[in-house]
C-alpha cells in the first residue's frame, strides 16, 4: 500500500478570526476528509456550505437529512461519498 495524505483546510478570516478556533476548524476539516475516505484536501464540514453551493429540490434535501439522521452521519459527508462514487463509476468507463 502506498502513502496517502489527507489535509484539512481552514480559511482566515472567513472561518474564524481566532487562532485557536482556526486550528480546531482545520482539525474538523481533517477528520471530515479522513471520514470521507482520506487521500484528499478537505474543507471544514458545513451543511450550510453544501446546501448553498448547489441547488437541490426540497424533497431531496429532506430525504438526505432523514438518511443522515438515520445513519448518524453528516449530510455533507453523504454528498461527498455519493459524488466520489459517481466519479469513480464514470472514470472507469471505456475510453477514459
Amino acid at each position: 500500500m502506498g502513502i496517502t495524505i489527507t489535509i484539512g483546510l481552514a480559511h482566515y478570516p472567513r472561518d474564524t478570526r481566532d487562532p485557536n478556533s482556526l486550528i480546531k476548524i482545520a482539525e474538523a476539516a481533517l477528520y471530515a476528509g479522513k471520514e470521507g475516505g482520506g487521500n484528499r484536501v478537505a474543507l471544514p464540514p458545513s451543511e450550510e456550505m453544501v446546501m448553498k453551493s448547489v441547488y437541490y429540490p426540497a424533497t431531496s434535501v429532506r430525504r438526505l437529512k432523514q438518511l443522515a439522521e438515520r445513519l448518524g452521519r453528516k449530510e455533507s459527508v453523504l454528498l461527498r461519498e455519493a459524488l466520489d462514487d459517481l466519479l469513480r463509476k464514470y472514470d472507469q468507463l471505456p475510453g477514459k
